[in-house]
């Protein structure tokens, strides 16, 4: 297993069998993986498990993460929260602003987009003690055409970053699921194959799919609490969002 350095904070598992991270995430980053990947004792965490030869993924943590809320758009959420453990996504309400959100990841700079063989954003639903329930809806991954600032004074806001100034053109879509505590990974193999160097400079951004759109005629709105990389601190069953990538064989 190849690990690319993974934040204090921030607990992941090997991307094959993440949805079972729920029942250990308490555990340190290498217990952790050994025990998703069924590898020998976990009971310190120190020995990595041995190479077999298998074409093992890369696992990238996310180093930076905020989102922008139009509601607030001279605010930094993270400033303005003092370190936010959630990412909030939005659609348009009257009443409430469209939020949008922002994810770096440490790429290593040696990859090349003819690398990438697949590739996955995980992500952790927030838990029921943390968040309220959300709606399940598409979501488009896009590369952000500048970096942001996660938190400070001059941390990204909705009007610093005009909303996000993302590239449409090669974006990858899925389903979030509904309601809170669940762990999913979604496809952006053709995300990073395409635009990886914005990526891993500039980060991803993630949205609701026509979120400046009101969807609901009783005038409720689609929003969904993503788990951010601080959570883990504070809600043990949750982890920090991280990218897997498989690369082509040799």
């Amino acid at each position: 297993m190849r690990m690319l350095g993974h934040p204090e904070k921030s607990p992941f598992a090997r991307s094959l069998l993440a949805a079972l991270a729920i029942s250990v995430i308490a555990l340190s980053p290498l217990v952790l993986l050994t025990v998703l990947s069924g590898y020998g004792s976990s009971s310190d965490g120190e020995n990595p498990p041995p190479d077999d030869g298998t074409n093992e993924p890369i696992l990238c943590p996310c180093s930076a993460d905020v989102y922008i809320d139009a509601l607030y758009p001279d605010e930094n959420m993270d400033y303005m929260t003092t370190g936010t453990t959630r990412i909030l996504l939005a659609t348009y309400r009257p009443t409430k602003g469209i939020s949008r959100g922002l994810f770096l990841f440490d790429i290593p700079e040696t990859l090349t987009a003819a690398d990438v063989q697949e590739a996955q954003i995980f992500l952790s639903g927030c838990s029921p003690s943390h968040c309220e329930s959300g709606f399940s809806g598409v979501v488009r991954f896009y590369a952000l055409n500048i970096p942001f600032i996660e938190n400070g004074q001059f941390g990204s806001t909705w009007y610093s970053l005009d909303g996000g100034d993302w590239d449409d053109s090669v974006p990858t879509e899925a389903t979030l699921p509904a309601d809170t505590g669940w762990t999913q990974g979604f496809d952006i193999t053709l995300l990073l194959q395409n635009n990886l160097g914005k990526v891993r400079e500039n980060g991803i951004m993630m949205r609701f799919v026509k979120d400046e759109v009101q969807y609901k005629e009783d005038g409720t709105y689609y929003h969904q609490n993503v788990a951010s990389r601080e959570s883990p601190a504070f809600y043990p069953d949750e982890f920090a969002p991280f990218i897997s990538i498989t690369l082509k064989e040799e």
